[in-house]
């Protein structure tokens, strides 16, 4: 997307040409190119419950896991993923009662 844009403002292609040769949407591009979408990342839908540095952590911990033999089941991946959210005051990641993260959080991975 950063590189369509930087061809924009270079000035040698239409918007439309530009979209085609990129293979993005005319009316995503515009949008970008007149600042009603300010970052380039994904701009629909909810914000994530955990950042992304966070993500990588838990990320890393169960795959060393997994090599070290102790690889996950579902159920104890979300149960880690909700203790691990409270213990970094990342909220909304599962429910209180049952103490572990959602089905559709791990589905969203």
């Amino acid at each position: 997307m950063g590189k369509a844009m930087n061809e924009f403002h270079e000035g040698k292609l239409s918007l439309r040409q530009i979209s085609r040769s990129w293979n993005i949407p005319k009316s995503t591009l515009q949008r970008r190119l007149t600042g009603k979408v300010k970052h380039s990342g994904q701009a629909s839908g909810r914000p994530t419950a955990l950042s992304q540095s966070n993500r990588t952590d838990l990320a890393e911990y169960l795959k060393d896991l997994s090599r070290r033999g102790f690889p996950l089941c579902p159920l104890d991946v979300r149960s880690l993923a909700y203790r691990f959210s409270v213990k970094n005051s990342c909220g909304g990641i599962g429910s209180e009662k049952a103490m572990m993260a959602g089905r559709f959080w791990l589905n969203g991975l």
